[in-house]
């Protein structure tokens, strides 16, 4: 999986950012390039459009009742990651992206003290904790296929929040992690990860790249603005985890990049609709992403 590809040495300096280059040439910083992550402003119209009308509604499939039987929770050194397998694996639509979407993973950057741990900046400001949803293009057949193609239709991302009950899960899967290795938990609806009125709230829409070596610039990330509570006692959980010199595994953001001009879409309406098992549902859609990211902060 791209994420464990990165150094050792997590916290993006100078040093590391020469480093990645040396691993993969994308990682370096370029003139017109699209890395990620960058600040997100509110309006500010040099470089965001703000758009008073829907693009489309996402579509949720098995985000509800059913869901996958099982999560591999794995402590990468770098991050904790969660891989969803057996049953039925949730898949978005909608809203913009090309085609169908199917989970790959979720996984989480945050920070040694409340001041910072996020990846993205919303109008100046850093959370403690910042959560990636990753799903790929169905028209391929991993996110390891998706990434490889460099195509621009590969990946979208996605950053939310939880509730109670998804973080008593989330914090068994952590307990059995503390060190490098991984686990099983029994599964649960995504839906616990995705409240409502997060969902269906404005957001930010831009085309970026992996935030991790290879940095392939083929991600389309949805990052919703509205951000959720998260208790101190969870993020003790994760400050807990060491990576694989025995050190505490925190401060696992990369540097803001720079925008290059990019368009940066922000909805100023709430969008979105309830879970949907229907296989018929019509699938509108306009762009020519690979990956996708949906970004979520919890303060």
């Amino acid at each position: 999986m791209p994420i464990t590809s990165r150094p050792s040495l997590w916290r993006s300096s100078d040093a590391e950012s020469r480093e990645w280059t040396q691993l993969n040439e994308a990682c370096g910083v370029k003139d017109g390039g699209r890395q990620s992550p960058i600040a997100l402003e509110s309006e500010n119209f040099s470089n965001f459009f703000l758009s008073h009308d829907p693009l489309h509604y996402f579509n949720y499939y098995y985000f509800d009742s059913f869901g996958p039987a099982k999560y591999v929770v794995r402590n990468t050194g770098t991050t904790v990651m969660f891989t969803p397998e057996g049953g039925k694996i949730p898949q978005l639509t909608g809203n913009g992206l090309s085609g169908r979407y199917i989970l790959a993973q979720f996984h989480f950057h945050w920070g040694s003290d409340a001041s910072k741990g996020s990846e993205h900046t919303i109008d100046g400001e850093r959370f403690p904790l910042e959560m990636h949803m990753v799903f790929y293009n169905a028209e391929f057949s991993s996110l390891t296929q998706a990434v490889e193609s460099r195509r621009f239709d590969a990946i979208t991302m996605a950053e939310k929040e939880a509730e109670g009950k998804a973080w008593r899960k989330l914090e068994e899967g952590l307990r059995r992690v503390k060190e490098p290795g991984e686990a099983q938990i029994s599964g649960f609806p995504l839906r616990w990860l995705i409240p409502k009125y997060v969902a269906s709230g404005p957001f930010f829409r831009y085309d970026g790249s992996l935030t991790t070596p290879p940095c392939s610039e083929n991600v389309r990330f949805t990052v919703f603005k509205t951000t959720a509570p998260i208790s101190a006692r969870t993020m003790r959980r994760f400050r807990k985890l060491s990576n694989k010199e025995g050190r505490s595994l925190v401060d696992n953001f990369r540097n803001l990049q720079p925008s290059n001009g990019r368009i940066i879409v922000e909805t100023s309406q709430k969008y979105g609709k309830g879970d949907e098992d229907d296989e018929d549902r019509s699938e509108n859609s306009s762009s020519s992403e690979n990956l996708g990211a949906a970004v979520f902060n919890f303060s």
